[in-house]
This record gives structure tokens, sequence and C-alpha cells, in this order.
């Protein structure tokens, strides 16, 4: 049975502007490629059509497409579960700047986060969820120098998700950071997240 859908509400804001009640929100780094990524990430794929001969899904439109590696292997595709790990894990990449493609989430604070309160629930559900994480890739349509090309872009990069030591760590390709760059300045857009958006899932 599919799981409901949870509706998001994000405000997005260029970098000098400030809301009130900031405390109620997260501040998440975006684009017009990571919002596509968001709508599309959780969509169910059953057309035959959309597969390969080796189970692998893919969701295109005129400038997105988005390939799932093994798709009939996943019991409910990539659920919003994934896709709300996916949004933590770059909320605290955004908490530190973009520094580094290396995420180290405390699972406590995860927990938080999420309103989870069985740790070993979390885990089980955390350890399929990167596993689907692991799967995605999606071409874009660059921007600039780029423009009019297809760029293809994994989530993940090098280091394989785990748990370990009480944190969930994720290593995200440096391409998937580059691609929320403003190709024409030198920074990042963000978005307000509202923090009950991760709640309930």
């Amino acid at each position: 049975m599919d799981e409901p859908k949870k509706t998001i509400i994000a405000q997005s804001i260029p970098l000098v502007e400030r809301i009130e009640n900031e405390q109620d929100y997260y501040l998440l780094a975006q684009s017009h490629t990571s919002n596509q990524l968001q709508k599309k990430i959780t969509m169910r794929i059953a057309d035959p059509a959309q597969f390969d001969l080796f189970g692998n899904g893919t969701i295109a439109s005129s400038d997105f497409r988005l390939f799932i590696r093994g798709y009939r292997g996943l019991v409910n595709g990539v659920n919003q579960s994934a896709a709300m790990l996916l949004d933590s894990l770059m909320i605290k990449a955004t908490q530190d700047g973009l520094q580094s493609t290396l995420v180290n989430l405390p699972l406590t604070e995860y927990m938080s986060m999420r309103g989870m309160k069985d740790e070993k629930e979390t885990r089980t559900q955390v350890k399929r969820d990167i596993d689907a994480l692991e799967r995605v890739s999606f071409e874009y349509k660059g921007t600039g120098k780029q423009r009019g090309s297809w760029l293809k872009i994994s989530i993940a990069g090098g280091t394989v998700g785990q748990i370990k030591n009480g944190d969930i760590i994720f290593r995200f390709n440096q391409d998937f950071f580059d691609s929320f760059r403003v190709i024409e300045k030198p920074r990042y857009l963000y978005m307000y997240f509202p923090l009950e958006a991760l709640q309930g899932i």
C-alpha cells in the first residue's frame, strides 16, 4: 500500500532576507535541480516502458531525468522516508556550509528531527533508505557554458553510507553539491524548510 504523501511547504528566500519565527525552520540549500529531484524521487514507477532489461527505472521530463538502479529490487521504491533522510542530510550539510561532501549526522539528532522514538526501528529504516539513495542518479540540462548539455549526477559518491559510532555517515557526490551553485555567482540559494515537514513518516 502506498504511503500517504505529505505536503511540504518551503519558502524560497534570498540570502539577505529573514522571516519571522526562524526557529520553526531549517535552512536548506536549494536549486531548480534539487526541487525537480524532490518532486520526482518518490514517484512510483509502474509502466514497463520505464524499465530496462536489468530492472533499472527511469522517470523523464523535458529537462530532467531520474534514474534508480535496481528499482525492481526495492520493496516500495524510493519512499517518503528516504526522501526525508536526504533532506535531513542536506540540512546538516547546509548547516556546515556545504564545505564537505562527507556528512556525519548523529542518529539521536536525526531521530529528534524526524520525531522518532525507537532507535532499533530507526536504524533499520535508515539502512534501507541509504540503500535506496545510493541507487539514485539524475540528468539535467546545464546552464551557462554547459547550456543545452545533459549532465548526469549521482547523489552518493565514494564512501558507502552507514551508521557508525552513533552517527549516520553519508558521502555526497561533489557534482551533486555543485548542482546547487548559482552559475553566474559563486554562491548558493537557500529555502526555509519547516521543521514539521520531517515529522510523521
